[in-house]
């Protein structure tokens, strides 16, 4: 398909993505592109605030209720008379049925339709760059040591040979962050193996 698309999708929920769809929908409108909109899944809502956006309905690509050569039709029959597509992804990128399969994820509606994708990832939840500690013996307190400085400027710390340590205004805030840390390195582990992502420059740091 020769049809200018991107999908816009994140490590896990609650990370902005219908937020940051809607702007860049809004961005691309505001350019006098000619725009169709898109969700993963089944959602209803997110679409809604598409086309609120947009000024025209949003569409659905859901790769359970239908097989991959109909979610390529349905795609190039909204997307034909765009100038440019963007699809929102759903919860984690790789969050398919059940949480436990790929299968009808963000990652499979992106492998049906072959879309780049752009991740947006945790790093304004961590404060910036995930910093890494100095090596210290397991057991010691010289570890927490270590680490202290760095969670006085961040939200968590990889403390090097012991894992992440993660910081919040509460227990689950702290517990949200180190998701927030695994998730991330889960999709960028992954991401590697099926090429070399590349982070857009000047988002490295936010």
């Amino acid at each position: 398909m020769k049809l200018p698309r991107i999908m816009l999708a994140a490590p896990a929920s609650g990370s902005g993505k219908t937020l940051v769809t809607c702007g860049i929908l809004q961005a691309l409108v505001n350019r006098g592109l000619k725009t169709a909109s898109f969700k993963c899944g089944p959602d209803y809502i997110d679409p809604m605030f598409h086309g609120r956006v947009i000024g025209t309905r949003s569409g659905n690509l859901d790769t359970f209720f239908t097989e991959p050569s109909v979610t390529r039709w349905l795609f190039a029959r909204a997307a034909r008379e765009a100038d440019i597509s963007v699809a929102e992804g759903v919860m984690g990128y790789y969050d398919g049925l059940a949480g436990i399969s790929t299968r009808a994820s963000s990652a499979d509606v992106a492998g049906t339709l072959q879309i780049p994708v752009v991740l947006i990832e945790m790093i304004p939840f961590l404060k910036g760059k995930l910093e890494v500690s100095p090596y210290a013996e397991q057991g010691s307190a010289q570890v927490g040591l270590n680490a202290v400085p760095i969670l006085k400027r961040k939200n968590a710390c990889l403390m090097a040979n012991h894992g992440v340590v993660a910081v919040g205004e509460s227990i689950s805030a702290a517990y949200t962050n180190s998701v927030y840390v695994e998730d991330t390195a889960r999709i960028y582990h992954m991401a590697l193996q099926s090429g070399n992502p590349a982070v857009i420059p000047g988002y490295e740091e936010l």
